[in-house]
């Protein structure tokens, strides 16, 4: 018999041979992410509308920093508190990780001020950028 469990972000696999009345039970799993990061974070300025360039890529990290290649969750991308200005952010919408990374190509704020970015792939840590400029 083999069930497959996850706890947090862990997964775990128990394997029970049960062969003439007794019982062997291994119990397997590896690290996991557990939080994201920004690996080209968003630079400005840029002007409202335009795409915000380089594109951002965000990766799913492990405990150590390094990249979880076999990350393949949902990562998006929003505005963050505290930012000044009154645009909405497009191209945010969900990325699906390849190899632990995600890549948006596409962002673009509608409207001057001062943003962050927040990615999110719940239930891993989030991250916020440091702040850019969107001139008008």
């Amino acid at each position: 018999m083999r069930k497959a469990y996850i706890i947090g972000a862990l997964a775990l696999t128990a394997a029970c041979d049960t062969t003439g009345g007794t019982g062997t039970i291994a119990i397997s799993g590896g690290s996991a992410a557990n939080h994201l990061v920004f690996t080209v974070p968003p630079t400005g300025p840029s002007a409202a509308g335009a795409a915000i360039t380089p594109a951002v890529v965000v990766r799913a990290a492990l405990a150590s920093g390094a990249v979880d290649t076999s990350y393949r969750g949902i990562i998006t991308m929003a505005i963050g508190a505290g930012s000044s200005g009154s645009g909405t952010l497009s191209g945010g919408g969900g990325v699906v990780a390849s190899g632990g990374v995600a890549s948006f190509g596409s962002l673009t704020i509608s409207a001057a001020g001062t943003y962050t970015l927040t990615a999110s792939s719940p239930p891993l840590a989030g991250t916020t950028s440091s702040p850019i400029a969107i001139t008008p």
